[in-house]
């Protein structure tokens, strides 16, 4: 992985969905300057932040990563899955019942 792609990537996704630099650290729970070095400095991404940032911005994980595989493009199912993913026990149970009815309805 290349550093300087990924903070282009991100620096990129940031942009398209009209968060600042601010908004996306208190989204995320952590300092402006961590998401300064990701952006500015090549600063390393731990995974859980990685993950919780592609799903803020619509993309995989793997496409801020390594510029493959779920482009912003092409992300809705991703995005989804990784909002069902945040969901309590109870919620996502009912997500899940929710799409079966609508998979199998026919």
């Amino acid at each position: 992985m290349e550093a300087k792609q990924v903070s282009d990537r991100i620096k990129e996704i940031v942009k398209k969905n009209g968060y600042s630099y601010n908004q996306v650290a208190r989204e995320l729970g952590i300092s402006a300057q961590a998401v300064y070095r990701w952006v500015n400095k090549g600063g390393m991404i731990r995974d859980s932040n990685l993950t919780d940032l592609a799903a803020m911005c619509n993309v995989s994980p793997e496409w801020i990563r390594y510029g493959t595989s779920g482009h912003p493009e092409s992300s809705d199912s991703m995005r989804v899955g990784l909002m069902v993913d945040k969901l309590n026990d109870r919620d996502r149970e009912c997500v899940e019942a929710l799409v079966r009815s609508m998979l199998f309805s026919k």
